[in-house]
């Protein structure tokens, strides 16, 4: 498919647009994705660019078992073709997910009504990310607060 865009390259990605209850498909290379917005990391995985994501041989191999999907479809989609995928492609998936954002593990927000224990854990979390920060920009006063701090909550965590 060519690009709706350029209408000279290869289209790689699909955006899909729904306004007052239409729905228009565009079909963009991965340069006009990125110019217009769509796709800002989706150089990171270009199956063919293959910046960040090595595919071995057993990987081009697999398939899952479910849907079919391989995980360069993943790659160049941008979502997993069924629930199943993920258990197919679990490393490679966390592998990009790492990519991405530092760390497999979801680190965002935690809901108010949340356990107190996990609320203690998303602050130990941030507090080692500030901690690192802090060490990096050789700031070791708030280090040392910050130090002091994290074995506070690490010894309410474990109670």
């Amino acid at each position: 498919m060519i690009c709706d865009v350029c209408k000279g390259r290869s289209a790689s990605v699909h955006v899909q647009k729904i306004s007052a209850g239409a729905i228009t498909d565009y079909y963009l290379c991965t340069e006009c994705a990125v110019k217009l917005g769509y796709a800002k990391r989706v150089n990171q995985f270009d199956p063919d660019g293959n910046k960040d994501v090595h595919f071995t041989e057993k990987d081009i191999g697999r398939r899952c078992p479910c849907c079919g999907c391989t995980i360069q479809d993943i790659v160049s989609m941008g979502v997993a073709g069924c629930s199943e995928c993920y258990t197919a492609f679990r490393d490679k998936i966390q592998e990009i997910v790492r990519q991405i954002h530092g760390e497999a593990k979801y680190s965002g927000h935690v809901p108010l009504n949340s356990s107190p224990k996990m609320r203690r854990e998303a602050q130990l979390s941030e507090a080692r990310i500030r901690l690192q920060n802090a060490i990096e920009q050789q700031n070791f006063e708030q280090a040392a607060v910050l130090r002091d701090y994290i074995r506070d909550l690490e010894n309410h965590v474990q109670q």
